[in-house]
């Protein structure tokens, strides 16, 4: 006769094995369903942050419009001014207080010719001229090229040090001496850099030396040249623009002066920015 006891135990034991399967089967479905949820929660509270900075930098940008907006209208005057320096005034405030360089040169533009315009951008810092004259976006042409004149300008600015005088220099050797090496420095001579002009499309658009318009700037070393009349007074400095000390400024030579080329190079890569190693003698003018 079988044992109904021993039946009921093995039951029983089944039982409590399938509950048991359940309560794990149930616990780790609850544990996925959970991290689901957390994801999900998480995902949507980063949509709604997402969507909250979208609005801030929204507003932030709408803010800044309308400060712009509010200073140039505050300033239309000005900026519409036939008077050359409160036209250039006005550029700069907007420059500054708008921190928006294009606009400012748009606005210039706008009211006056592409060299005044140059003119008062050379006010600018030089990182921001570069930047704005490597501008490749195809509606920034002309501002491209105010920048490459404003460039152009702040390089060969006189020298505005209190109690320099300009000087005469004269070649420390003769111009048809094109194709010798360059000789130690002389007894009374003197070297630095000269900026020649910005080049490019096989012309010079600015020319700081005397020689003619499509002449290629490796021709010009080892030729004597005078300081033309025409643009003035030339700054001779320490460095190259890019180098540092570029801002020391040697001399100051007077239109009519003579330097001999020893090298010539160029920033920007092959055209705009050429600048010449140079060598002379001076004499108070």
């Amino acid at each position: 006769m079988p044992d109904d006891t021993a039946t009921t135990s093995q039951s029983w034991q089944r039982i409590k094995d399938l509950v048991e399967l359940a309560s794990k089967i149930a616990t780790v479905a609850l544990a996925i369903i959970a991290f689901y949820a957390t994801q999900e929660y998480n995902r949507q509270q980063d949509l709604e942050r997402s969507a909250r900075e979208r609005e801030q930098k929204e507003d932030q940008k709408q803010q800044t419009a309308l400060h712009q907006i509010q200073t140039i209208m505050g300033l239309f005057d000005p900026l519409a001014s036939a008077d050359t320096k409160k036209h250039h005034l006005a550029v700069i405030t907007v420059k500054e207080l708008t921190a928006n360089i294009p606009l400012a040169l748009k606005l210039c533009l706008a009211a006056a010719s592409q060299k005044e315009c140059a003119t008062t951008a050379s006010a600018f810092a030089t990182d921001t001229l570069l930047a704005l004259s490597r501008d490749t976006s195809q509606n920034a042409t002309q501002l491209k090229r105010t920048a490459v004149v404003a460039l152009d300008y702040q390089q060969a600015k006189p020298d505005s040090s209190v109690g320099r005088s300009l000087v005469l220099s004269t070649a420390t050797r003769p111009s048809n001496d094109s194709q010798a090496a360059p000789r130690p420095l002389q007894a009374g001579a003197k070297s630095g850099w000269v900026f020649l002009g910005s080049y490019g499309d096989s012309s010079w658009s600015t020319r700081y030396l005397d020689f003619p318009v499509h002449a290629v700037p490796a021709s010009l070393s080892g030729k004597s040249l005078q300081v033309r009349h025409e643009t003035g007074s030339l700054n001779v400095r320490a460095n190259l623009f890019y180098e540092p000390g570029y801002d020391r400024i040697v001399d100051v030579l007077a239109p009519g002066s003579t330097v001999t080329l020893d090298s010539v190079s160029s920033y920007a890569g092959a055209g705009y920015f050429i600048w010449a190693q140079v060598r002379y003698r001076v004499g108070s003018r």
